[in-house]
């Protein structure tokens, strides 16, 4: 009997699956549909996209499909500190301004070389790592991330000052 009550329920879960195929048109429509990062909606009596606002800043930062990939590519070729940044779907600050406050705070601590690559998360906060050498940081939020920054450059000037610990770029 629990046999025939596990068929019955994927039974009616590949019909509700099959329901939403078939349904009509009009609630497609309805859906967002991603056109070159931003969302339109298409109206259901024209095929004539209508653009939605967006509520977030335009921002003048790239985004990458991997940024921990990108920054640690870059963190091995290059001296400096590759920060990489996975932009939550409710950052309270946009790409820019998380660009311009980390720079200025790497670059206070001494660090000249600051490069950025941004991912967009599927979560609402957004993350930050600091990437030199072969190494990186923990993972902070943006409540942490200047702190995590100050330790970052901290631990990265301390390893070019010592001839052992130097990393070699490039290779």
């Amino acid at each position: 009997m629990a046999l025939a009550n596990r068929f019955r329920a994927k039974a009616a879960a590949v019909g509700l699956g099959l329901a939403s195929v078939v349904a009509p048109a009009a609630m497609a429509d309805e859906q967002p549909q991603g056109v070159d990062g931003a969302f339109q909606v298409a109206a259901a009596e024209t095929s004539t996209p209508t653009p939605v606002l967006a509520s977030a800043a335009i921002s003048t930062v790239p985004f990458t499909e991997n940024a921990g990939r990108e920054a640690s590519t870059d963190a091995r070729a290059e001296p400096g500190i590759a920060v990489g940044v996975w932009y939550g779907t409710r950052s309270r600050a946009t790409p820019d301004r998380i660009v311009a406050a980390l720079t200025e705070e790497l670059n206070a601590a001494g660090i000249e070389r600051v490069s950025f690559h941004f991912e967009q998360n599927d979560v609402p906060a957004t993350g930050v790592m600091y990437f030199y050498g072969e190494d990186v940081s923990a993972l902070h939020s943006l409540d942490t991330a200047k702190a995590g920054a100050q330790d970052a450059a901290g631990q990265y000037l301390f390893q070019q000052s010592q001839p052992g610990m130097q990393y070699q770029y490039g290779g």
